[in-house]
């Protein structure tokens, strides 16, 4: 009668945390659907992002005729980027959001033909076992990603980058870093964008950065208080990285007043 009662105890746990799960996975969904329905397109325009891709494009190593992977590619901010520096034939781009993804494939509706039909978009939870066979890919790239997963789950993302990365691939992760307060830091830099462009007459570009932060920061925030989003210091990743067999590990930069990081590694 104990080990039954054990057993039934054990099932309900596993029902529970199953839930748990699932309302999370859930949540997170609907909160990057949110942000991306208030055009998350200015997010490129913020100067975060334009180190972001600045010091990416610095990092890039050509892999003329390659795959690649760029791993939660958002609306595309990318895409020319990528097709550009690394030159691969094909570039697999994936996103957790639906809505994300539309604004993906309308970016990619107004490049050249040429580049078009080296893209293909792919629904991808990098929280979960990706669906590439190993050593599909000559490069990958989380940008602004795995940082956000939650329950350090970056780290299970990068097991399955270490599998899915060909040989000698790369892989170039762009991360918030745990120095980096949500709300601390919205209210010491961001507000000071919000007044260059509120300074420039771009009130639409203001509007929406106040609605970011009540749809996006404030529950980025939240989650970070909660330790649900526990972000990686700078060692943590590097460490990591050269535990499950990555090599020549880089820390190439430290943009947006070093609460970012920009790394490159190479699998040995």
């Amino acid at each position: 009668m104990e080990n039954e009662k054990n057993v039934l105890k054990k099932s309900d746990n596993d029902l529970s945390e199953k839930e748990e799960t699932l309302k999370l996975e859930s949540e997170t969904k609907r909160v990057w659907n949110a942000y991306s329905d208030i055009n998350y397109d200015n997010f490129h325009k913020m100067r975060v992002a334009q180190e972001i891709m600045k010091d990416l494009k610095k990092a890039f190593v050509p892999s003329s005729g390659g795959k690649v992977l760029d791993g939660g590619c958002g609306s595309g901010m990318l895409f020319e980027m990528i097709l550009k520096e690394i030159q691969p034939n094909k570039l697999i781009a994936g996103d957790f959001s639906e809505r994300m993804l539309e604004r993906a494939k309308g970016r990619i509706e107004k490049m050249k033909d040429k580049d078009k039909s080296k893209i293909e978009l792919v629904n991808l939870d990098l929280s979960k076992k990706f669906p590439f066979p190993d050593e599909s890919f000559d490069a990958e790239i989380f940008s602004l990603s795995i940082n956000y997963l939650p329950y350090k789950k970056w780290k299970q993302s990068l097991d399955e980058a270490q599998r899915t990365t060909k040989r000698g691939g790369y892989i170039y992760i762009a991360s918030q870093t745990s120095d980096f307060d949500f709300s601390e830091g919205y209210k010491r830099e961001v507000l000071k964008e919000i007044k260059e462009k509120l300074f420039s007459g771009q009130l639409s570009f203001v509007l929406w950065m106040i609605k970011t932060k009540k749809t996006f920061v404030s529950r980025i925030d939240r989650w970070s208080k909660e330790d649900v989003i526990i972000f990686p210091n700078s060692q943590e990743l590097l460490d990591y990285q050269k535990e499950i067999g990555f090599t020549d590990i880089e820390i190439l930069a430290r943009p947006f007043f070093k609460t970012c990081v920009v790394t490159r590694a190479r699998k040995a």
